[in-house]
C-alpha cells in the first residue's frame, strides 16, 4: 500500500479539554505507533488541525474513526495525497503547544493572521504544519 498524508480540520467542542487532549495524545501515540502512523496536531480554543501519515488503509481507517468522535464537529478534509516521504516522521503524534510566534506564522498563511483550518487547504495546509514542526513538544 502507498504512503499517504491526510490533513483535516475541525471545530472544537466543549468535550475537548486540556485533560482530554493529554489522554488523547497518550492513546493516539500508542495506537499510531502500532500502525506506523506519524503526524502532528495543532489546536487552539476553537479549532483542531491534524496531519496523519502512513499506509493508506490505516490512515483512512483512523480518519473514519475520528469522523465519529464526539469531540469534533464540522470535520473537513483539507488535503489528502500520496507521498514519497513523511514530513512528520519523528512523532507518532507530535503536539504543537501554544507558541508566542504563532501570529507571525499565521500571517504568512492567512489573510487576517487568525487560525481557521477551513481556510488552509492543499499545499497551504501542509506548508503551515511543516512551519510548526520545530515547535513540537517531544513525546
Amino acid at each position: 500500500m502507498p504512503l499517504v498524508r491526510l490533513i483535516y480540520g475541525s471545530s472544537v467542542t466543549e468535550k475537548f479539554t486540556g485533560d482530554e487532549i493529554r489522554n488523547l495524545l497518550v492513546e493516539s501515540r500508542k495506537n499510531n505507533a502500532k500502525k506506523n502512523i506519524t503526524g502532528i496536531l495543532w489546536f487552539n480554543r476553537n479549532y483542531v488541525m491534524q496531519a496523519l501519515e502512513g499506509d493508506a488503509a490505516d490512515v483512512n481507517a483512523l480518519y473514519l474513526k475520528i469522523s465519529t468522535d464526539a469531540r469534533h464537529k464540522s470535520l473537513m478534509l483539507l488535503d489528502y495525497r500520496p507521498i514519497n516521504k513523511r514530513e512528520f516522521s519523528r512523532w507518532s503524534m507530535g503536539l504543537v503547544p501554544e507558541i508566542k510566534r504563532i501570529k507571525e506564522i499565521l500571517i504568512i498563511y492567512t489573510a487576517k493572521g487568525e487560525f481557521n483550518p477551513y481556510t488552509l487547504v492543499g499545499d497551504i495546509a501542509t506548508d503551515f504544519l511543516i512551519s510548526l514542526r520545530e515547535e513540537v513538544v517531544s513525546e
